[in-house]
């Protein structure tokens, strides 16, 4: 069985996928992958907010080496139990990856609920962490970054939920 665990970063997706190791499934976890394509060791430091000076190409950078990250273990699937452990930007992959990712693993949505939704928005604001947007940052005019990110951040979230719920073969609360 080959799986794919896609979700909202800190959802559990490490987690599940490690449990699954010792019960014979071969782990592929993207994140570490990419922190070395990057030689980056903190990606959050690296990467900073949307508003800062050459984020879209920090960003453009990531996503490029989340897809080379995905697209080598596509091509390297091993027989047997596989779990493949996404970032929360798996969606901003191009659909031919992501077609190609639906087509050779069951691709399981960890669903953060209401509860847990509210809380990531709760911590995110008392310790914010960049990540990848997309075309989901866009302050109003007057606004500060922070005024942005309250507003913007609730949005992004709901619009990611949608797109893992549209990829995902089976959807776990």
């Amino acid at each position: 069985m080959h799986l794919s665990l896609i979700g909202m970063s800190n959802v559990g997706k490490t987690y599940w996928s490690k449990k699954l190791e010792p019960l014979g499934f071969t782990r592929f976890g993207c994140d570490d992958e990419i922190e070395k394509i990057l030689g980056v060791a903190d990606l959050s430091k690296w990467m900073r907010f949307p508003d800062t000076d050459g984020y879209r190409d920090r960003e453009g950078e990531y996503l490029n080496a989340e897809e080379q990250t995905l697209q080598t273990v596509l091509n390297q699937l091993p027989d047997g139990d596989v779990v493949i452990d996404t970032t929360g930007s798996v969606i901003y992959l191009n659909p031919d990856l992501l077609n190609e990712l639906k087509a050779k693993t069951k691709i399981v949505y960890l669903q953060a609920k209401e509860g847990m939704v509210e809380l990531m928005i709760q911590k995110f604001f008392s310790n914010p962490k960049p990540l990848v947007w997309g075309d989901h940052f866009l302050p109003l005019d007057g606004e500060n970054r922070d005024e942005a990110l309250r507003r913007c951040y609730p949005e992004l979230l709901k619009w990611r939920q949608e797109q893992y719920s549209q990829l995902a073969d089976l959807t776990i609360p």
